[in-house]
């Protein structure tokens, strides 16, 4: 077993907890004036409502999430603990990350690389790997962690199905959006 700490961001579309790119908080805004109103024969609008939105919390239910995503459906990955979560300032230049503690099978990956070694041959020279470790020297630690990350990256995006990972995100975002959204009636409504 290996231990390694990894940002979510180096580890592709499987691991992502991007809250930019995610939809779901509308829709559970609207399920919620939906409900309010069946529940109090209302017919209120979003713009009747105050609007809180956790979205430190989103983030960090995200990646607690995704992090049992990864250990349910990839058998070499045995532990994964997100240990810190954060947020770009501007979206345009980043995305929302967490970093994993991931406790895997290094001989699972490891034997995976050997069998798929031309893939990932090109896998790291093409998607930037390379530019990170290369102009390393071979006893920098920096660039055996970077080698490491990036076999761990190219596993995991080639073993667990893209679909999967993106409707999990999907059904998570939902529920994770739905727990840190706070909706209050303005006082210019008369209730409460």
């Amino acid at each position: 077993m290996k231990t390694i700490t990894v940002n979510s961001q180096d580890l592709g579309d499987v691991a992502t907890i991007d809250t930019y790119a995610m939809f779901k908080g509308d829709t559970v805004d609207e399920d919620l004036i939906n409900w309010y109103n069946e529940n109090h024969n209302t017919d209120y609008s979003y713009d009747d409502f105050e609007w809180d939105y956790d979205h430190a919390q989103i983030v960090k239910d995200l990646a607690k999430r995704r992090a049992e995503f990864l250990e349910n459906e990839s058998p070499a990955i045995h532990k994964c603990v997100p240990t810190t979560t954060g947020s770009p300032r501007e979206y345009n230049f980043s995305t929302d990350y967490a970093m994993f503690e991931i406790t895997y099978d290094e001989d699972i990956v490891e034997n995976f690389i050997k069998e798929n070694q031309e893939d990932y041959d090109r896998f790291y020279r093409d998607s930037g790997w390379y530019s990170h470790t290369e102009w390393r020297d071979d006893d920098d630690p920096h660039k055996a962690e970077n080698i490491e990350i990036s076999k761990l990256d190219y596993y995991l995006n080639k073993t667990i199905d893209q679909d999967t990972a993106y409707y999990a995100l999907a059904e998570d975002e939902y529920e994770v959006y739905m727990n840190n959204t706070t909706m209050t009636l303005k006082d210019n409504k008369g209730e409460q």
